[in-house]
Formats: C-alpha cells, structure tokens, sequence
C-alpha cells in the first residue's frame, strides 16, 4: 500500500458515535483491568491494596445508598465471580464509564480521531486476553481445571449432583475434549499476537468464550460475568475490521485488504518494542503452561495418594461386640468409606448421609483420625490394617461405642464409565440403563 494513502487513512477522521463508543469501552475496560499490568511488578499487592480496599468500599456504598440494595453486601473469596459484590461493581463500573465519557468528551472535543491512543490501549487489551485465554487453555489442556471425576463423584448418585459438578464431571471425563476446547483457547490466544491474524483471533475468542459464557449461564456456573467482559474485549479487537468481516461473510462484497503498515515510524522504536513483545508474550506463554503442568502433574501423582485411598465398602459392622446387620433404616451403621485426599473423605451411613469429611494418617503407626468440618464433636481415632490386599479393618472408639469395622475395597475400574472407553464402531447406541459396577 503506498505510504501517502496510508497515512492520509489514518488521519481520517472518527464520526462522534465512534469516538464516543470507543472512550466508553476504553473506560469501562481499564476499571476491569486495573492494575493490571501494574500487578505484575512484584511487591506490588501490598501498594494496590489499599485501591482493592477503596473499590470495594466504594462498590458497597453505590449498592446501598445508589441502587437501595438492604441485603449486606459481603467482600467474599471462595472462588465464585458472580457474588452480590461483583454484579454490583459491574453497574459502578458502568456508571463510572458513562460520567468519565462525558468528560472526556468535553475535554477532548477537538481531537478529529484517537488513533494513537486506540494503537496502545489495544495493545495493552491484548496482553490482557492472552493471558487469560492461554490461562483457561491450558488448564484444559493439562486438566488442571476439569480433573477426572473423584472417587466421591463416582460413588455419589447423579441426582445428587449440582449443575456445576454435573458440568465439571462431563468435562472432566474426556482428556480428548479437554484438549479440544482448551487448544482453540490457546490457540485464539495466539492468534492475537500477529498483526496479520488479530481479527482471526477476536472471532476465535468470541466464538470459544461464547460457548464459556453459554455453559456458565446454564450450568449455574459462577463466573458469568467475567466470560461476558472477555467477549467484549474481543469484540472491541474485531472492532477495526468489523466492516471487512461483514463484507466478506454477509454481503458477498470485496473486502478491502487491511493495513499492516508499522503504525510506529521510527525503526529502532520498533526494534525495541519488538524485543519486549517477544520477551512479554513468552513469559505469559511459558508461565501459564509450566504453571498449569506442574499443577496438573502434582495432582495426578499417584505417589501423593493417601495410604488410604480408594472407595471401602462395608462388610461387618461390630459395635460393642455385637455384628450390626446392614438396614438401610440404620444411621448408626457405616455404608462407605471413601478416601480421596486427607481433605476430601466421605464416611456415608446406612441412609448416604456423611459422617467425616476429613482424615490424617500415620502409615507407620497404622493410626488415624477422622473429623467432620461442621461439627467438631464428631471425631473418630482409628487403628487400621490390611489383612489382605483389598480388605481393610478399622478398629477405634466412636463416641461411647467401640467398633470394628471390615471393609472390602471396590475395583474403581469396575464403574461403567471408566470401563466401557471409546469405540469407532458401535452397533447400538450404548446409552441404556446398565445396573453394573460397584
């Protein structure tokens, strides 16, 4: 393209609506990001606490005196992104966004175009959209965020299951499908670096975070919010090339070819930011795959399983000397033991309904101890041993009681959903009630 057109296009000047838009969005993205990339400088969380303190105080205020929420507004973190306290950061940020765009474009009423300005935020946007993107992918990738069903999901009936660990389980079943949806997520991130497939990439991410979002709003999943921002940014990325795109798939017209001219001029500038681009892609790249490998390679180390592990079920319950016969209307008599984590165990009763849910053992002592979260009361002091190699007894005093208790241990590979794999040809459609397993 000659360099007179290019430079005239890029004096064009902006219609009123799309300069309005674009310090709107411009807004409203940096209160999302903020810090970031300041965050990354490291000792800096203890400086950006007091802006974290601020916010949310500030977001507490706007909820109550603002919107007349009367339900306190808690500051929680237990993983959900979708709390009272976020929806309403969100209509803040909103607010915040429409009162800073009015001044804004008060103040900058003679600027004909925000070219420059749009070239650097967009590059900061993009960081921002690898990191995540590459983030959720590869913890697909390595299934570090949809580990295989545990032991307790395999005992527990489906009917039990929330919406989410309904979804949690349907992905965590299949590697193959995990490496699928995590691999367009890295690779829509990747393709947001070059210049040359940006706009590839922000339909990439819409297309795969769409499909996030989606999951999210119907498996009750709560993180709503954030996979919608996402999809925005990527909209906003597209945005340059929105008319090239509607051309080529909508209008059947010829579409324009885009301008890769270098938007710097100056070709040492150039190098320069060049060389920090490469060692600030590779370390989001490099940081998130070692990350989520190591997460993933330290959960699957059967080496780290509990000396207890497995699913028990019981055999012979002897209370004070007395074998129990096993009633289903008896809550006082052990059904199961499983035993995935020192912090996921589940001791069920006769009517399913759990004792423990915690449990150390001293495999040299061949002692142990199992509590309940909820109610510190409810503690059992075990001695343990295998007289063979699937038969565990546990012996100790719960409450008032003495018991002995001998379990048989089930052959996790013997539940249809691990044993029945994958089949190129199938005869029948293999989705029948089967009353098989454990």
């Amino acid at each position: 393209m000659d360099k007179s057109l290019s430079e005239t296009s890029t004096l064009l000047s902006w219609s009123l609506s799309k300069k309005i838009a674009f310090r709107f969005f411009v807004l409203y993205f940096f209160l999302i990001m903020f810090p970031y990339p300041l965050d990354f400088i490291p000792l800096s969380n203890s400086v950006f606490q007091y802006y974290y303190d601020f916010m949310n105080a500030a977001t507490i205020w706007f909820g109550k005196s603002v919107m007349g929420i009367k339900q306190p507004i808690e500051i929680l973190f237990n993983g959900s992104g979708d709390t009272t306290l976020n929806y309403v950061r969100e209509f803040f940020i909103i607010v915040l966004a429409l009162i800073g765009t009015i001044i804004w474009s008060l103040l900058a009423r003679k600027y004909p175009t925000h070219q420059k300005f749009s070239f650097w935020f967009s590059g900061i946007l993009k960081y921002y959209l690898f990191y995540f993107m590459w983030s959720y992918g590869f913890a697909k990738v390595f299934q570090s965020q949809f580990p295989f069903p545990s032991l307790i999901k395999l005992s527990e009936p489906l009917g039990n299951f929330s919406p989410m660990g309904l979804a949690w389980s349907y992905m965590g079943y299949s590697p193959g499908y995990n490496l699928f949806t995590g691999g367009l997520e890295v690779l829509a991130g990747c393709l947001l670096v070059f210049k040359r497939t940006t706009a590839l990439g922000a339909i990439m991410l819409m297309g795969v975070m769409l499909n996030v979002f989606m999951m999210n709003l119907l498996y009750d999943i709560p993180v709503k919010i954030f996979s919608a921002e996402l999809i925005l940014m990527g909209a906003f990325i597209l945005a340059p090339d929105f008319k090239r795109v509607v051309n080529v798939f909508f209008l059947n017209k010829t579409a324009e070819p885009a301008d890769l001219s270098p938007f710097i001029k100056k070709k040492k500038l150039r190098i320069i930011l060049g060389v920090l681009n490469v060692l600030i892609v590779g370390y989001l790249f490099t940081d998130n795959f070692i990350s989520n490998y190591g997460y993933a390679a330290d959960a699957n180390d059967i080496g780290k399983r509990p000396p207890l592990y497995g699913i028990y079920k019981v055999e012979k319950f002897i209370r004070n000397g007395d074998t129990i016969p096993p009633l289903t209307t008896d809550s006082t008599r052990w059904f199961r033991l499983i035993v995935q984590s020192p912090e996921k165990v589940r001791l069920e009763n006769m009517k399913l309904q759990k004792y423990f849910e915690s449990m150390e053992v001293d495999s040299v002592k061949r002692t142990g101890i199992m509590k309940n979260t909820f109610d510190s009361t409810l503690v059992f002091n075990f001695t343990y041993q295998f007289p063979q190699k699937e038969k565990l007894i546990v012996e100790g005093i719960f409450g008032k009681d003495t018991l002995k208790v001998e379990m048989q241990k089930v052959n996790v590979d013997s539940f249809l959903l691990i044993k029945r794999g994958f089949h190129w040809i199938n005869e029948e459609p293999f989705n029948k009630p089967r009353f098989e397993g454990p």
